[in-house]
């Protein structure tokens, strides 16, 4: 099991719960908002030397996923 945890610039804490399957990690956590809880899932997918990571949100318990972010990360040269 792997945790994460990510705050942002605008005081947001999310703690998310992640293990490893078929060779990508799967993280999930639900924020409290406001206009109730967003579930949130990411995944980090080994691409050779780099890896890509994305994630959704739903609010409507998982029925729906809208995409939040896709990012590539690269080792720094």
């Amino acid at each position: 099991l792997w945790h994460q945890t990510w705050a942002t610039n605008r005081g947001m804490v999310l703690l998310l719960d992640g293990k490893l399957d078929n060779g990508r990690m799967t993280f999930t956590a639900t924020e409290q908002t406001a206009q109730g809880p967003v579930l949130w899932r990411a995944v980090w997918i080994p691409q050779g030397p780099e890896v890509r990571e994305t994630a959704e949100t739903s609010t409507d318990g998982g029925k729906t996923w809208k995409p939040k972010f896709d990012i590539v990360f690269r080792k720094h040269k």
